[in-house]
Parts: structure tokens; sequence; C-alpha cells
């Protein structure tokens, strides 16, 4: 994006997604050149500008000089009384100015927060991320969606994450280790080859190699 707006020479580039549903977002509008005019925010757009699936990622480059300028100019004329920093896109081409935008294909990565539902979609996405990370390194993941794995933990190689488990804080899993399902373990240590039964939860233990521990286990 950045390089998009160096080369360009325009005095902002907006970062802009492509999403299904763009309910919330404010969409992008274009010329018949496809270049941008303007912001819309949802509860201010047309059901013409509402069908548009172009939405503003909410990224800027630009040039210090016109932004602070621009702010200068920036009204709460809308429906919601508000300042919208989005209003600096029209101000731009209102003056004559060169407005550019850089489409993302990822849009995954710049998804706003704005509903439960958004956050559940979010938190999704991050745990996908994660566990498809601890997959390419060896950890095998059964119903990946319902299993979910701390950054801060690690696993070892050939070990089992049955459904549901949980693996939170600073928690260290060997090798070969099977952590059957609806296990839950916060700031634990696991030597290599250790089993853990069926819906125990367990907190800052540290278990040694070769241990088997029943099923709803709370301690060793």
């Amino acid at each position: 994006m950045y390089t998009t707006h160096r080369d360009s020479g325009s005095v902002l580039t907006v970062m802009t997604t492509l999403l299904e549903n763009p309910t919330n977002y404010g969409r992008i509008l274009s010329d018949d050149g496809d270049r941008v005019i303007g912001i819309v925010e949802e509860k201010d757009a047309t059901p013409e500008q509402k069908a548009l699936h172009e939405i503003n990622a909410g990224i800027y480059c630009a040039d210090r000089t016109f932004l602070f300028e621009a702010l200068k100019q920036v009204r709460n004329d809308n429906s919601q009384g508000e300042i919208y920093l989005t209003d600096i896109v029209s101000i731009a081409v209102k003056s004559g100015k060169y407005v550019e935008k850089y489409l993302t294909p990822y849009s995954h990565d710049v998804l706003g927060v704005n509903s439960r539902v958004e956050l559940s979609e979010a938190h999704s996405e991050l745990q996908r991320r994660r566990n498809r990370e601890i997959m390419l390194q060896g950890i095998t993941i059964e119903a990946t969606e319902s299993v979910s794995v701390s950054p801060f933990s690690t696993i070892g190689k050939d070990t089992l994450l049955l459904s549901g488990v949980h693996i939170n804080g600073t928690s260290v899993v060997g090798e070969s280790c099977i952590l059957n399902p609806g296990v839950i373990i916060t700031d634990c240590s696991l030597g290599d080859n250790v089993t853990i039964g069926a819906y125990s939860v367990l907190t800052g233990l540290i278990i040694p190699a070769n241990t088997c521990l029943a099923p709803f286990s709370t301690t060793l």
C-alpha cells in the first residue's frame, strides 16, 4: 500500500476491500473510472450505496500537510452528528487533489469488530490461523473449529489434540501427547508421551513424561 501511495503521487491513499456482506462498513464511492470520490458511512448511505461491496478498511496513507489542512475542514453534519475522518476523501476530491486506493484481496486481515457476530468471526479467524500453524509443525488436531491454543503455548510434534481442547497461558506440551476431548490446561508443563483424560481441567501443573491422567482430573 505504501509503495502504491508513493508511486501514485496522491495526497491520500485509502485501503479498501470487497465483502460479500458489507453491512456496518463505510462504502467506497467511485466514479466511472473507478477513482475514489468519497466514503459514505452505513447510517448515511442510500439503498443504492448500501448495495456496494467495496468497503473502507480504515487504513490510510496521507501527505501530512494535506491531512492537517483537511482535518480543519471536517464537520459533523451527518445523521450521527459525529466527526468522520473519512470526510477527508471528499475534501481532497473537491479541492482537485488526487485520491488513490489500494484494494487488498485479504479481507480477513482488515475486518473490524462492530458487533458480537463480527467479534466471533474475528476470533474464529485467529483461531483458524493458529491451528493451521500448529498442524504444519506436525501436531494433529481433531475438529479444529473447537480447539484453541494460546499463542504463548508450545506443543511438541506428533501430539494429538481431540475436540474441545483448550491450551491456555504459557503451557508447554511435549511430543507424542494425547489430550482427550474437553481437556483444558492453563500454564501447565507436560512431558513427552503424556495422556490427559477427557474433560480434565488442569492449572499450573508440571506433569512428568509418560504420565496418564484419568478423565475429569484436576490434579496429579
